[in-house]
């Protein structure tokens, strides 16, 4: 399936190229990480699953990064940390998520 992307520049000048929605089966993906990890054996609550929904959002929805489409994730996460929370803003922005970041909030995602 071929969808509609378009491409962010961070703060730092990299381009990213995204996905411009999301389908169902990859947002059950990411739920499922969610439900599947909230709290522990013991029933307390436990936190790194949404560590792993981040890490899924972000090889779901990033096609590239500066036109390379190898080691997407790892990339991402040895980017400066600004760039980092820019880009997983933008994420959930095309998810239907919310953002703190004025940048993102000031523009739709095509005029990003």
């Amino acid at each position: 399936m071929n969808r509609e992307t378009r491409v962010i520049k961070t703060p730092n000048g990299d381009n990213i190229e995204i996905k411009t929605y999301i389908i169902g089966r990859e947002l059950e993906a990411i739920e499922d990480i969610m439900y599947s990890g909230v709290k522990d054996p013991d029933g307390k609550f436990k936190l790194g699953f949404l560590r792993r929904q981040t890490h899924k959002l972000i090889e779901i929805m990033v096609v590239s990064i500066n036109e390379k489409k190898e080691k997407i994730l790892d990339t991402i996460l040895d980017m400066r940390s600004d760039d980092y929370v820019f880009i997983v803003e933008a994420l959930d922005k095309v998810t239907g998520g919310k953002t703190d970041n004025p940048d993102l909030k000031k523009k739709d995602l095509k005029s990003i």
